[in-house]
């Protein structure tokens, strides 16, 4: 389980270089009252500051980098803002249940980010939604199990036949099935996509002050 008060960095490894004017340019282009639309203040920074965060770090180490080692690499601010958007980027792709399937390590991370910006109404529906998955989270695993189990199956088959030159036109991964199975287990949550997309502001809002309180310790200002 990730928690974002270990491991902190106290110097920036991976950044981003931008001057003061360019910071200004970004937050007088966008209007508070559209944080409900793409592209915001926060997607903008997310696209600048956060998204080449894995390029910068494969051109130091000359090699890719798993998401919970790039992690440990990050100081707190750039810890909460990641956590974040990886967050909102799975809920607004297929709701609070794909999170917590497909990103559960997270599940603190998020709930700790949202104490540190100041999120409270966010936290308390966040957490409802935590406290079902903690209880059905045996239930879950066992799912994602497998899933993963089936989808190795399914390569495994199409490597073979790919191998020995033939074709299964019927063959197929069970894999996604498991997954959507697990809707009706967290069904008691989906009451919680909805309020999401009707508070997303809010959150994004928080999330550009948080930037702009910490900026020193996310990005380097030239």
């Amino acid at each position: 389980m990730i928690d974002i008060t270990k491991d902190n960095q106290s110097e920036l490894i991976y950044f981003v270089e931008k001057r003061q004017d360019e910071i200004s340019s970004i937050q007088a282009k966008y209007d508070w009252d559209k944080y409900n639309q793409y592209n915001n203040l926060q997607t903008e920074f997310s696209s600048l500051f956060f998204d080449p965060l894995y390029a910068i770090a494969f051109k130091k180490t000359g090699s890719h980098i798993d998401t919970e080692i790039l992690f440990k690499e990050l100081t707190k601010p750039q810890k909460v803002i990641y956590a974040l958007n990886m967050f909102h980027g799975q809920v607004r792709n297929g709701g609070i249940y794909q999170f917590f399937w497909n990103l559960p390590e997270f599940s603190h991370a998020v709930e700790q980010s949202l104490i540190e910006i100041k999120a409270s109404e966010l936290l308390s529906n966040y957490q409802k939604v935590s406290k079902e998955f903690l209880e059905k989270e045996a239930e879950l695993n066992h799912l994602r199990n497998k899933s993963a189990l089936n989808t190795l199956v399914y390569r495994v088959k199409q490597f073979i036949l790919s191998f020995i030159g033939k074709q299964d036109k019927g063959l197929r991964s069970e894999g996604f099935e498991h997954f959507t199975e697990g809707y009706d287990v967290m069904k008691d949550s989906e009451w919680f996509d909805t309020y999401f997309y009707e508070n997303e502001k809010e959150l994004y809002q928080k999330e550009s002050i948080y930037v702009l309180e910490n900026l020193d310790k996310i990005i380097s200002i030239k």
